[in-house]
């Protein structure tokens, strides 16, 4: 039997003509080459901190919910802290505001104006989801209802978390 003496060259070229043909085809093919977290829903991780001040008595309040269901308020005056776990529809409707406030692009424009309410709370909104951060300032009472005010009336009922418990 007789071989071809260019037998091993002519294999290797074969064999790299044959790759080159099957990475093409693959390239062609439209096949998702994009990795699967691409196309997965992100996980949001989220967190709202509301800093409440004035008022007649002139309290000092905070309170950070995040997305761990995690309530922490703090008198500051009194430097009294209470941490709990939010329930599941509480710490959903929240973040669902957290998310609907981060990426909206409007700026609240419901300052009060000077004189009307000389002892309104004064409200700081500071939300985080998925690395953006935006900041809020608020005053007084709503000229009309945007996400920051329904932010706030969300989360306003745990400030009660701090109210002394009566004796049972």
């Amino acid at each position: 039997m007789r071989t071809c003496p260019r037998f091993s060259k002519c294999f290797h070229v074969g064999n790299f003509a044959i790759t080159v043909l099957v990475l093409f085809l693959s390239a062609c093919t439209g096949a998702d080459t994009e990795s699967p977290t691409a196309t997965q829903p992100v996980n949001r991780e989220w967190s709202v901190n509301m800093e409440v001040s004035g008022g007649f008595a002139g309290i000092r309040q905070g309170l950070t919910v995040s997305s761990t269901r995690r309530v922490t308020v703090e008198d500051h005056r009194t430097n009294r802290t209470t941490t709990f776990l939010g329930t599941d529809e509480q710490i959903a409707a929240i973040g669902q505001l957290v998310k609907t406030y981060v990426e909206s692009d409007a700026i609240s424009t419901a300052k009060q104006k000077p004189g009307k309410c000389a002892d309104c709370f004064n409200y700081t909104l500071i939300a985080q989801s998925n690395g953006v951060t935006k900041t809020s300032n608020l005053d007084g009472f709503p000229e009309k209802d945007t996400i920051e005010w329904q932010l706030v009336r969300a989360m306003v009922p745990y400030l009660k978390e701090l109210a002394p418990k009566g004796k049972k």
